[in-house]
């Protein structure tokens, strides 16, 4: 399964908007600033609820589909990702020192993904970028497209979460 269905079930829960032109589901909630369906302006959710969405959304792509570090590596940024989202959902704010450590820890994946979302997300600070995987892919999503717009949300969830702005504050 790609991360089409994935985002779709945690904008869902979250609190799905349509696009105001076709009426479509925004699965992306809001993060490409446009309908994937007839590329008219979808306005931007509310901030505490995208960031929530983001991390879920990072989150799952770790479990799902990250074959580069091991379960137990990932585990701690789970473990503290699944902490940030209660706080989300209960109506309260991240403070600047819980943006930061989320930050360092995406930072310091530098590469996730693998064989079976066929491609990988570069996350180091000066190569960033994607790297799909044209030749040898044995993964279960037969759906090119669907392989890159799974790689593209999780890339803009990525980017949302490390364009949170902190106050006075610089990822290390």
């Amino acid at each position: 399964m790609s991360m089409i269905p994935v985002s779709r079930q945690i904008a869902s829960e979250i609190g799905i908007e349509k696009c105001s032109s076709c009426g479509a589901d925004d699965i992306t909630y809001g993060l490409f600033g446009s309908c994937l369906n007839c590329d008219n302006p979808i306005p931007k959710n509310e901030n505490n609820r995208t960031l929530r969405y983001s991390i879920r959304v990072f989150m799952e792509f770790l479990v799902r589909y990250d074959e580069m570090y091991s379960s137990d590596s990932k585990m701690v940024a789970i473990s503290f990702c699944k902490g940030l989202v209660d706080q989300l959902s209960n109506g309260r704010s991240l403070q600047n020192n819980d943006v930061l450590k989320l930050q360092s820890i995406i930072y310091g994946f530098k590469k996730i993904g693998g064989n079976e979302i066929g491609g990988a997300i570069n996350l180091d600070k000066n190569q960033q970028g994607l790297e799909v995987l044209e030749n040898n892919y044995r993964g279960s999503i037969s759906n090119k497209s669907h392989r890159l717009l799974s790689l593209a949300i999780t890339v803009g969830a990525i980017k949302f979460i490390m364009d949170w702005p902190v106050e006075n504050e610089y990822v290390l």
